[in-house]
C-alpha cells in the first residue's frame, strides 16, 4: 500500500504536510516520557556539568553587549579564555530567547527542551529526503530508542550525558544525521544541509571532526566515481565554505590547544573498555552491529554497495580500532561511542534501504518494527508482557533524571542553605577575591557541582567549575583541596597524595587570591574556627569563612626564580606538585631535542616571598592596573599575577608576561604604574576575515542559485 495511492497525499504539499505532521507526532510522544513543563517553570538547572552552563549564556549575553567576541572569564578556575575552546549554538540560542523576554533561566531550560525535541523532527524529516516513509520512521525512532538507552551520562550522546551537560555534543550529533540524509539525496547546494553542517562544527569536536570525515569521504568516492576533479569542487564547493565560515571557532581552537592542559588519566583501554562503550551487551545496540555488517556483507556480493558506503564502515572500524590507542585523556575514548553508533546507525539504514527497495515490503516488515521500538519507550502494559525481553519498557531512570534536574535548584531540599552563602558573597564588596567551597557531596541540593553557579548568583569567581580542558589551574586546586577533604575527585594523574593538613590548604589557596572559604564538614569548620579565621555566616549546613584578608591578584615576587624547561609548560608546570606550590618556577618551553618533566626536579632553597599590591579590574574584566608596582628605572620588580597564563595577556608597557607555575604569570617591569590587559591576537583577526569572506561566497552562491531557478522556471 502505498502512499501515494492516498489521494490527499498526490500533491507534493500534501507529502510535505503529512511528513510534519508525522515529525511533530514522534516529538510529542517523548514528551510523555519526561514532563516538559518542567523547563517553562522559572528555576535553574540542577543536574551534573549542566548546572554551570547557564553562566556561559549569561557571560556570552554579557560579551556580545559590549562588543566582544572573545575575551577572558573570571568565573571559574581562576579565569579562562572564554568561548575558545567551547561551544556556542547553544548559548547563542539561549541568548537570543532571552532577547526576547524569556527570563535567562527559562531560556536555556527551554534550550534544552528543543535540542530533545528537535532529534525525531531533523531526523525524520531530512530522512524523507532519500528514504520512504517506514524507513524513515524507522531510522528516526532507531534514534529515539539509541537517545534514550540508559547508560552513562559522562559520554554525550544519550539523554542522560544531556541532562549531565552535554547538549552541545548531542545537538552536533542531531546535526550529523541530517548531514548524512543529504548526502544520500546528492543535495549538498542545500542551505539546510550547510546550516547543519556549521552547527555540526561549532556544537562539539567530536561531531566536527566526524562530520567533517563523512563529507570528506564522500568527496573523494564522488571524485572517484566521477574521475573529475572539477565536478568534485563544485560539488564539495558548499561544505568548503562552511568551514571557511565556521573558522571563527576552530582555527584558536587550534591554535591555542598548547595553551590548555586536559587531563592525564591511567585508564586502560582494553577490549573490556571497548566491549563496555561499544555496549556489546545491549541487544539494541547488537542488532545495529550486526545487522549493518551482515547487510553491507550482503550488497557487496550483490554489487549494491558504493564506494561511500564501504568508506564509511571502514571509518567506524578505524574509529573502535582508535579507542584502544587513546590514553593520556579521559575525555576521549568515552566520547567516541556516540559517533560510532551514529555512524552504525547509518550504514544499517543505507544497506537497508539498498536490499529492501520496494515500498510494499517496507510497510510489511518495518513499520511493525518501528512501532515495537516505540512501544519499548512507552509500553502498552498489555502489550509490553507478550513481548521480548529487548522490545519492553527499558527506561527506568529517564523520568527521574528530568524531574530531579529541570525542576532546579531552587526545589531543592534545603536549597536555603545554598542559597543563604550565595546571597552572603554576593553582599561582600570585593572585586578580586575568590571563593573556595569545600569538595564534598551536595546531591539533596541538585549536584555536588551546584557551587559552579556561585559566579551567576553572585559575580564573584570561584576556583572550581566547568571546562576543565580550558583551564591548567584545575589540578592544582584539586590537589590543594586533598588537603582539606581527602575524599575530594582527582583528575587521573599520578601524584603523592598530600596528609590532611586544612592551615596547609588554606595558605596554599591564597595563591590563587581566595579570600573566602565555604566550609562544610564539622571537622574543618572546627579546624576554621581554631586557627581564628573569622566566620562571616552560616547556617545549619554551611560556613563561610574570610580566610586572606590580604591577599591581592598582583604581588611582588622576591627571592630567587628557578628556571626550567618543560616539552609541555602547562602541563608540567601541575605535574610538579607539591614543589611548584611550594616554589614560583619559570618555565620555558624546551626545544624538542631537550625534554625535561618538571616532575623529576626537585626546588630546593628557593626563597620567595609575595608582597601584595593595590590594584583594580576594569569594568569587564579584561584589564588589571597596578597602581604602585615600587619599581623604578634601574631597580626593577617582578610582579606576580594570580591568573592562569595566556598568550593573549600583553603589558601596556610592552614588557614580556612570561609563564610561571603553577600557571600564573609574571612582569618584570620598571613602570611604577602599568596595566595588563587581554586582546584577541592575529588569530582570532584572521580567522574572523575568513569567516566573513565566506559569509560573502555562501549569500552570492545562493542569489545565484535563486536566478538560476528562476531562469529555469
Amino acid at each position: 500500500m502505498q502512499l501515494n495511492k492516498f489521494i490527499f497525499l498526490k500533491q507534493n504539499t500534501g507529502e510535505k504536510l503529512f511528513d510534519w505532521l508525522v515529525a511533530f507526532f514522534l516529538a510529542w510522544t517523548m514528551t510523555f516520557i519526561f514532563d516538559a513543563s518542567l523547563a517553562f517553570e522559572a528555576t535553574h538547572v540542577a543536574g551534573g556539568d549542566m548546572v554551570a552552563h547557564p553562566w556561559i549564556a549569561h557571560s556570552l549575553k554579557t560579551a556580545l553587549e559590549e562588543g566582544r567576541f572573545w575575551g577572558w572569564n573570571h568565573g571559574w578556575f581562576a579565569g579562562f579564555p572564554f568561548l575558545y575552546f567551547y561551544f556556542y549554538p547553544i548559548y547563542f540560542i539561549a541568548v537570543c530567547l532571552n532577547a526576547f523576554g524569556i527570563p535567562e533561566p527559562i531560556a536555556y531550560k527551554v534550550t534544552v527542551l528543543g535540542v530533545i525535541l528537535s532529534l525525531p523532527v531533523i531526523y525524520y524529516l531530512t530522512a524523507r529526503k532519500w528514504l520512504k516513509l517506514p524507513l524513515a520512521l524507522l531510522f528516526t525512532v532507531l534514534g529515539i530508542a539509541i537517545f534514550f538507552h540508559e547508560f552513562g551520562s559522562f559520554a554525550g550522546g544519550n539523554f542522560k550525558s544531556v541532562l549531565a551537560g552535554q547538549v552541545s555534543h548531542q545537538l552536533g550529533l542531531i546535526a550529523m544525521a541530517g548531514i548524512f540524509a543529504y548526502l544520500c539525496s546528492n543535495n549538498l547546494h542545500s542551505p539546510i544541509y550547510k546550516l547543519l553542517y556549521a552547527i555540526a562544527i561549532l556544537s562539539h569536536v567530536y561531531s566536527a571532526l566526524f562530520s567533517t570525515l563523512i563529507i570528506g569521504l564522500y568527496g573523494l568516492s564522488y571524485w572517484f566515481e566521477k574521475k573529475s576533479f572539477v565536478d568534485a569542487f563544485q560539488k564539495m564547493r558548499g561544505s568548503i565554505l562552511i568551514i571557511f565560515l565556521c573558522s571563527f571557532w576552530w582555527l584558536p581552537f587550534l591554535y591555542y590547544r598548547n595553551n590548555t592542559v586536559t587531563p592525564l588519566n591511567q585508564t586502560v583501554v582494553n577490549w573490556d573498555e571497548v566491549t563496555r562503550l561499544l555496549q556489546l551487551d545491549s541487544p539494541l545496540h547488537l542488532f545495529l552491529y550486526l545487522g549493518s555488517l551482515l547487510l553491507l556483507a550482503t550488497n557487496i556480493i550483490r554489487k549494491k554497495a558504493s564506494c561511500f558506503e564501504i568508506s564509511l564502515v571502514l571509518l567506524t572500524i578505524l574509529t573502535i580500532i582508535g579507542m584502544m590507542f587513546s590514553r593520556g585523556t579521559p575525555i576521549l575514548h568515552v566520547r567516541l561511542p556516540p559517533e560510532i553508533y551514529l555512524m552504525t546507525l547509518m550504514v544499517f539504514v543505507m544497506q537497508l534501504h539498498r536490499l529492501m527497495s520496494n515500498e510494499d515490503i517496507q510497510w510489511i516488515i518495518l513499520a511493525p518494527l518501528s512501532f515495537l521500538l516505540l512501544q519499548s519507550l512507552i509500553p502498552s502494559k498489555a502489550l509490553d508482557q507478550t513481548l521480548p525481553a529487548f522490545a519492553r519498557n527499558s527506561l527506568k531512570e529517564v523520568p527521574r533524571w528530568w524531574q530531579w534536574n529541570m525542576s532546579g535548584i531552587e526545589k531543592k531540599q534545603n536549597h536555603q542553605d545554598v542559597a543563604g552563602v550565595w546571597q552572603a558573597l554576593k553582599s561582600i564588596s570585593d572585586p578580586e577575591g575568590r571563593v573556595v567551597v569545600e569538595f564534598a557531596h551536595y546531591n539533596r541540593f541538585g549536584s555536588d557541582r551546584i557551587f559552579e553557579m556561585t559566579p551567576y548568583f553572585t559575580n564573584k569567581p570561584i576556583m572550581e567549575g566547568l571546562l576543565h580542558e580550558s583551564s591548567s589551574s584545575y589540578p592544582a586546586y584539586f590537589y590543594i583541596s586533598l588537603y582539606i577533604n581527602p575524599k575530594t575527585w582527582w583528575p587521573g594523574f599520578p601524584v603523592n597524595f598530600p596528609p590532611v593538613n586544612i592551615k596547609r590548604g588554606i595558605e596554599l589557596f591564597s595563591l590563587y587570591n581566595v579570600k573566602y572559604f565555604v566550609a562544610h564538614t564539622d571537622q574543618v569548620k572546627a579546624s576554621l574556627i581554631q586557627q581564628g579565621y573569622d566566620a562571616i555566616y552560616k547556617n545549619n549546613t554551611f560556613t563561610l569563612f574570610h580566610i586572606n584578608p590580604n591577599s591581592r591578584i598582583a604581588s611582588i615576587l622576591n627571592g630567587e626564580l628557578p628556571k626550567m624547561e618543560a616539552e609541555s609548560p602547562l602541563l608540567e608546570s601541575v605535574l610538579g606538585l607539591p614543589m611548584s606550590l611550594d616554589h614560583r618556577i619559570e618555565l620555558k618551553r624546551a626545544s624538542k631535542n631537550r625534554p625535561h618533566s618538571l616532575k623529576q626536579v626537585l626546588v630546593i632553597g628557593a626563597n620567595q616571598s609575595l608582597i601584595p599590591l593595590d590594584g583594580e579590574w576594569s569594568h569587564n574584566g579584561q584589564v588589571y592596573t597596578v597602581f604602585d608596582t615600587g619599581a623604578q628605572k634601574g631597580n626593577p620588580k617582578r610582579i606576580l599575577f594570580k591568573i592562569p597564563y595566556f598568550p593573549n595577556w600583553q603589558t601596556d608597557t610592552g614588557d614580556a608576561i612570561r609563564l610561571i607555575t603553577p600557571n600564573l604569570m609574571l612582569v618584570e617591569t620598571e613602570q611604577k604604574r602599568f596595566s595588563i590587559f587581554f586582546q584577541t591576537g592575529i588569530v582570532e583577526k584572521i580567522s574572523l576575515l575568513l569567516s566573513l569572506i565566506a559569509l560573502i561566497f555562501l549569500i552570492a552562491e545562493c542569489v545565484i542559485r535563486k536566478d538560476e531557478k528562476k531562469s529555469r522556471g
